[in-house]
């Protein structure tokens, strides 16, 4: 009967445990570089994937070639207001703090893969806790300091916040309608 209990007992635990642990994010770890990437089966041209990045505003320094189009992130400050996050029950960097990084766009056959590159995390002005000129890279907020793996509160909070600022940025639906009276 007590081991009956004990199991019910520690069941939600292990329950809770997993679901922090396996939740599904575009983030992936190489050469001690975050990266965040994801892979659209769009049939859209590179010329209107481009199109459709300048009007965002959002990007600047464009370099384009026949296959892929590379820009810098402006500061860009993280929404997690729309996600229907309390600030006190966010990341204090995400809300003081704006994300700027390298976008890559490589298009190939009716899909094109996403990449942003080089995150980083730099205050848009001197605060109590930054000064404008303290820039960290995401690492510094997602990774564990001394051991491998991904920080508890990254994967528990933060995580949707970029998963959903990233793929907002990076929607190419173009408008196909036609117009043509």
């Amino acid at each position: 009967m007590k081991k009956k209990y004990t199991i019910l007992l520690i069941l939600p635990v292990l329950l809770s445990a997993q679901i922090i642990c396996s939740q599904e994010h575009s983030f992936t770890l190489n050469d001690d570089q975050l990266i965040w990437q994801n892979v659209y089966r769009q049939n859209l041209k590179l010329n209107d994937i481009e199109k459709a990045i300048r009007l965002k505003g959002q990007f600047e320094e464009f370099a384009v070639s026949d296959t892929q189009i590379i820009c810098t992130l402006k500061p860009f400050k993280l929404d997690f207001k729309s996600l229907g996050k309390k600030s006190m029950f966010t990341s204090i960097y995400i809300q003081q703090m704006f994300l700027t990084g390298l976008l890559v766009v490589d298009v190939k056959e009716g899909r094109h893969r996403v990449t942003f590159k080089n995150l980083k995390m730099a205050p848009k002005e001197d605060t109590a806790l930054w000064s404008a000129n303290d820039i960290e890279g995401i690492e510094f907020y997602a990774l564990k300091k001394h051991s491998p793996g991904y920080r508890k509160n990254f994967l528990k909070n933060d995580v949707e916040i970029f998963e959903y600022n990233l793929k907002k940025l990076v929607d190419f639906k173009t408008n196909n309608k036609d117009d043509d009276w």
